[in-house]
């Protein structure tokens, strides 16, 4: 069963790299990692001059692109995090880069937590109330978390 888990903080605060480096950890460990990142600022999906940015510019309403191993979907329509993480039945876990406000179990990371931010399960940073992790220390928060997945 797949289980999710943020990773929230400030802008700039590492949470790109820490997750980087957390599907690193568990992919060499055979664990299938997903990740959905939240952009607050309207993302510009593709880069200008490719075919699938052409058709968006064109008005077309979504695009895909694939070949026999992937695929990539945008479309022009709101949805939720529920829905994106329903697309990945297969992953073991999935890393929600920000959505520091969600109901999800989260680490948060840098030394100012957010007033707002509830389910914090660690800490990346001088955290006092949380198990708290220094960023650099992949080996102990991939275990953390296997650990905290495994009592759930």
């Amino acid at each position: 069963m797949c289980r999710v888990i943020a990773v929230s903080g400030y802008k700039n605060s590492g949470k790109t790299t820490l997750i980087e480096r957390l599907v690193a950890y568990f992919s060499k460990r055979g664990i299938k990692a997903a990740v959905i990142k939240h952009d607050g600022h309207s993302f510009e999906p593709d880069r200008k001059g490719t075919d699938s940015r052409r058709f968006l510019d064109a008005g077309a309403y979504g695009t895909a692109v694939f070949d026999g191993k992937k695929y990539q979907m945008v479309k022009n329509k709101s949805t939720d995090v529920n829905r994106l993480i329903e697309l990945f039945p297969e992953a073991d876990i999935i890393f929600l880069e920000g959505l520091k406000n969600s109901p999800y179990p989260k680490i948060w990371i840098g030394d100012e937590k957010c007033p707002t931010a509830e389910n914090i399960i660690a800490w990346i940073a001088n955290g006092e109330e949380y198990p708290c992790f220094d960023k650099d220390d992949i080996d102990k928060i991939g275990e953390f978390i296997s650990e905290y997945i495994r009592r759930q």
